[in-house]
């Protein structure tokens, strides 16, 4: 367990949808990939909103732009895989995204708001330092 959950970014349109599960993914480009894997928590930080979610990690991988489809644009809280690469290329303005680019995508599940992040950090962090303090 660590004792610091990498802080993850979104643009403030996507905090209701990932908070009532309308958006379950994230695709990011190679320069903003994350060090994460299976289970591990993060902290997700919306522009302008002073609620953070954590997230826990479900399944992470990669595929190439050309596969992208409409299950996955589902998983984003998109209608169709055409509209997810838009939306996408409009994002990463400094990366031309083409056919083989590589993605990473991470799925996720909401394990809680800010008020139970902060609980559950310091406890998680108290049951992590426990075992030194009772040597």
């Amino acid at each position: 367990m660590k004792d610091n959950f990498l802080n993850v970014n979104f643009k403030s349109e996507y905090y209701i949808p990932i908070i009532e599960g309308k958006k379950t993914q994230t695709m990011r480009v190679p320069p903003a990939r994350w060090d994460v894997k299976e289970d591990d928590m993060v902290v997700a930080n919306f522009k302008g909103i002073p609620n953070k979610i954590l997230l826990q990690i479900t399944k992470v991988g990669y595929k190439n732009f050309r596969s992208i489809n409409d299950e996955d644009a589902k998983r984003e809280g998109f209608s169709s895989a055409a509209e997810l690469k838009h939306v996408l290329e409009e994002i990463y303005t400094t990366y031309t995204l083409r056919e083989y680019n590589r993605l990473y995508y991470y799925q996720f599940v909401v394990a809680g708001e800010l008020d139970i992040v902060v609980e559950w950090l310091e406890l998680s962090i108290l049951l992590w330092r426990l075992p030194v303090l009772l040597l």
